[in-house]
Formats: structure tokens, sequence, C-alpha cells
């Protein structure tokens, strides 16, 4: 599969109909002036340490003064997620609620100070190699940016299992995912590729969508009774 092109979003995950609406202007606003701040701030392109910002819907107020604050997740491009606040306000110090037409106003947003600028500069360079060995019993290895399209290499202790075993639990687990997206957050993994076995390593292809982490480690547990040496997520 292709590797996507790199872009910022803004994602306001449905909740049921309580979610927040955002007027196409004011997300516009939002995304490229968040984008040009978090360049200045991370020193470099802020897609090369973003992926996206996910908006929690019941997070919005504003102060006294008229600025507005809602908090987030940033989610770097190994689909790990940090907390984060994004404050926007204009001169006049009216409240402008994310519904509003700004195409003719003039409104600044800007990161608060706990966006994590030293984790993403550091967990997110495209050499990255990160080994998790305290979340399972075997090692789950992450290696590069991790986007929405990836691979799983997975070891494990009986490298005689067939195929259709470990490609039953896997498109099992894509469905029971995808069932619980429809009933709550909206967030499908897009595609499976069918497993196939390359030196005792069985191998699959995702789109996980805007899944992320979870995704994946909604699709590890799924296969832990297989008894797992090792598993590999990369980037595809």
């Amino acid at each position: 599969m292709a590797r996507k092109m790199k872009v910022f979003e803004i994602m306001i995950p449905w909740d049921g109909g309580n979610e927040i609406k955002f007027h196409p202007s004011f997300e516009e606003k939002m995304a490229r002036q968040l984008s040009e701040s978090g360049t200045m701030l991370l020193g470099e392109a802020v897609t090369n340490c973003i992926c996206a910002l996910i908006i929690r819907s019941d997070s919005l107020h504003f102060d006294v003064d008229g600025n507005g604050y809602i908090k987030g997740e940033v989610v770097d491009w190994m689909n790990f997620g940090q907390d984060v606040t994004v404050r926007w306000g204009s001169s006049d110090k009216k409240n402008i609620d994310p519904e509003t037409d700004v195409t003719e106003l003039e409104i600044n947003f800007s990161w608060c100070e706990d966006l994590p600028v030293e984790y993403l500069k550091k967990a997110t360079k495209k050499k990255a190699v990160v080994v998790d060995s305290t979340t399972y019993s075997f090692l789950v290895e992450y290696k590069g940016f991790i986007e929405s399209d990836i691979c799983l290499e997975i070891s494990l202790e009986n490298s005689e299992i067939v195929n259709d075993v470990v490609n039953d639990k896997l498109q099992n687990a894509v469905k029971v995912w995808n069932k619980n997206a429809e009933k709550n957050h909206g967030r499908y993994i897009n595609y499976m590729s069918d497993v196939r076995k390359m030196r005792k390593r069985y191998i699959s292809y995702f789109d996980l969508g805007s899944s992320g982490s979870e995704a994946i480690h909604f699709l590890i547990q799924s296969i832990e009774e297989l008894g797992i040496l090792k598993i590999t997520v990369k980037q595809s």
C-alpha cells in the first residue's frame, strides 16, 4: 500500500449527537494557524511530528476575556496520543463559538503551554524504534512513523500454526471493532489484507483509518492466546 501524504487533521468524533459542530471556516482557520504555530514551536514541519488533533467535545469553555478553550489529543505518527489544550480569541473579546462563520473575522488560534514539544521532537523521528516490553508478556516493536497504513509482523511460539488460524482471529477482531465503532466512536478499520507467512512470520497489512493505537492494541489482544514471541508494527 502506498504511504499517504502527511496532512495535519482536526477530528471531531461523533458521540451520539452531543458533538461540537465546527463551521468549515472555523475549522480551516484553526487547522492552518495551529499548523503554522506548531511548526514554529517544533522547529520543523508540524506534520513531521503530529498527524491529527482529536477534539474532546465536552471540554469547550470561555474565560472572562472571551478566549475560547478546548481540550483534545494530539496524535503522533506512531499513533500515540498526548493531552493538549487549544486557545482562540479576537480583539473584541467576545465569545466565538466553533459554529460561527469566521470567514470575515480576525481570530487567532494557538497551542497552550501543555503542548508536549520536547516529547514530540524526540518521539517522532523517522528512524525511531520504540520497543514496548511492559504492556504484554512479549515484545512489541514500533518502527518509524506509524500512520493509518500499517503492517503487522507476528512471530509465534509455534510457527507451524497455519495462516488461516491467525487470519480468522484478526478478521474477526476487525469485525468486532467496526461493529463497536458503528455504535460508539465511528473510527473504523478500513482494510485488512489476508495473512501470509514468510520466514516463520505472519504478515498482514491494515488501513486503520483514524482508529489509532487503540485499534493496534485491540488487534494484538485478539491473537494473544496463540502464543506470541514478538510483534513488529511498521508503516506500510
